[in-house]
């Protein structure tokens, strides 16, 4: 499998412009979601069917002419169970690539099951038993190793021959725009957010209490939404759901 790690401009541009004519790309990245609210991108994988690439969102790279051709609409990006990969697009691109193409969700149309992962769907459909190995791995750490690149190229490399043949069975059957309207309410739920004065409804139990401690619950939720969106940090390392409940009344979390 050959591949090539991008971690300097001049790649980078070369790479966009030798792929600037794709119809299709298939797309995937790599993260980590520790105590972070938002997941931090490790790694963008593009692959059009001839050149792959490891794109290293953490070298100091302009991706502005990448941007625009993941945002073209006369390309089509694929990618498997998109959902984290859209966060992670939403979080750090500040836009979702479109048109999508969830090859999982493909697959559940034409009955091969719910959620099908991508391990089984690369075994099912080329006969390939993918390493699992490194599928917890730190991919924040650098330099990466050998077995990690590998392994992140795999996932491209190996989802566009999938696609390939289950767009002919989609479009077989003219399903082929239920897929895209699919991939783009995924974004779309992805994409929303629920309103500052809203949080509290998520909060268990909240309709039991008397509206004082409604009206400090409110602020609560909302306190710690923004504390958390400012420092980048899990919500409940902020301040956990449980806790606001061991007093007396939730006013006196405040």
């Amino acid at each position: 499998m050959e591949y090539q790690l991008i971690t300097e401009q001049g790649a980078l541009d070369t790479f966009v412009d030798a792929i600037s004519n794709a119809k299709v790309l298939a797309i995937d990245t790599e993260f980590m979601r520790r105590r972070t609210l938002y997941p931090e991108i490790a790694l963008l994988q593009v692959f059009d069917g001839q050149h792959l690439a490891l794109i290293d969102p953490l070298a100091e790279l302009d991706l502005g002419a990448l941007w625009a051709l993941l945002q073209k609409p006369e390309v089509l990006k694929v990618l498997h169970s998109p959902s984290e990969d859209i966060e992670v697009f939403q979080n750090f691109a500040g836009f979702v690539p479109a048109p999508l193409f969830d090859t999982q969700f493909a697959l559940q149309l034409l009955g091969s099951g719910n959620c099908v992962g991508f391990a089984a769907m690369v075994n099912v459909r080329l006969g390939i038993e993918i390493d699992k190995s490194e599928s917890r791995t730190n991919w924040l750490q650098r330099p990466l190793r050998d077995s990690q690149l590998t392994y992140a190229a795999a996932d491209v490399a190996h989802l566009l021959p999938c696609f390939e043949q289950i767009v002919e069975e989609i479009n077989a059957k003219g399903w082929f725009d239920i897929v895209i309207a699919e991939s783009q309410l995924i974004s779309q739920k992805r994409a929303f957010t629920t309103p500052d004065e809203l949080l509290y409804r998520d909060v268990k139990g909240a309709w039991q209490l008397n509206p004082r401690d409604l009206a400090a619950l409110r602020e609560l939720a909302m306190w710690r939404r923004e504390k958390a969106q400012r420092k980048n940090l899990a919500l409940n390392f902020i301040a956990k759901k449980q806790t606001w409940w061991k007093s007396p009344n939730v006013a006196q979390a405040l």
